[in-house]
C-alpha cells in the first residue's frame, strides 16, 4: 500500500511529471550537449588568448570546472527541494526520527518537480563526464558502473514514481 502524496498533472516550466523514460533521456542528451558546447567553446577561446594553457591540459580544467560547476547547482538545488519541500522535509523527519513510516515513505514517495528538473541535469552530466573521461583514456569500472548503473536506472524510478527520496 502506497502512502498519499502530493501530485500535479502540470507543473512549472513545462515539465509534466511522471515523464516518460524517453523525455527525460532526451533532456539528458541536451544538457549534455550543452556541456560540450561549453567546454568546446571555452577551449577555443582560451586557446586563441594564448594564456599559455592549451591541449589536454586545458581541456582538463575545463571539464574540472564543469564538473564542479554541475555539483554545485544540483547538489545546492537538491538540498533545496529535501528541506523546503514539504513532501521531501516529511520523509526526511519520518527517516531521521527511524519510523517505519519514514522508511515506507523513502521509498514511495514523490518529490513534486523536483526530479523532473534535477533528473535530466544530472544524467546529462554523466554522460558528458563518461565520454571526456573515456576520450582521456581516465574512464575506470568504478565510475563506468557508477554513471552506467545511474543513467539507466534513475530514469525508470522517476517513470515508474518510486524511490526518489533515494536519488536526491
Amino acid at each position: 500500500k502506497r502512502v498519499p502524496n502530493v501530485r500535479s498533472e502540470m507543473l512549472e516550466g513545462g515539465y509534466v511529471y511522471g515523464a516518460s523514460y524517453g523525455e527525460l533521456m532526451l533532456k539528458a542528451l541536451a544538457t549534455t550537449a550543452t556541456m560540450q558546447i561549453t567546454m568546446t567553446t571555452v577551449c577555443s577561446i582560451v586557446s586563441q588568448v594564448k594564456l599559455g594553457v592549451g591541449g589536454k591540459r586545458l581541456e582538463w580544467w575545463v571539464h574540472q570546472f564543469l564538473c564542479l560547476t554541475h555539483h554545485a547547482v544540483v547538489g545546492v538545488w537538491a538540498l533545496y527541494a529535501l528541506i523546503y519541500d514539504p513532501v521531501c522535509w516529511a520523509v526526511v523527519q519520518g527517516v531521521c526520527n527511524k519510523t517505519v513510516e519514514g522508511a515506507h515513505r523513502l521509498n514511495y514517495e514523490t518529490s513534486r518537480y523536483y526530479m523532473a528538473i534535477l533528473l535530466p541535469l544530472t544524467i546529462g552530466y554523466m554522460f558528458f563526464d563518461m565520454v571526456q573521461l573515456y576520450r582521456t583514456k581516465e574512464l575506470n569500472m568504478l565510475i563506468t558502473v557508477h554513471h552506467g548503473v545511474s543513467i539507466i536506472l534513475w530514469p525508470l524510478l522517476v517513470h515508474f514514481d518510486v524511490a526518489h527520496m533515494w536519488i536526491l
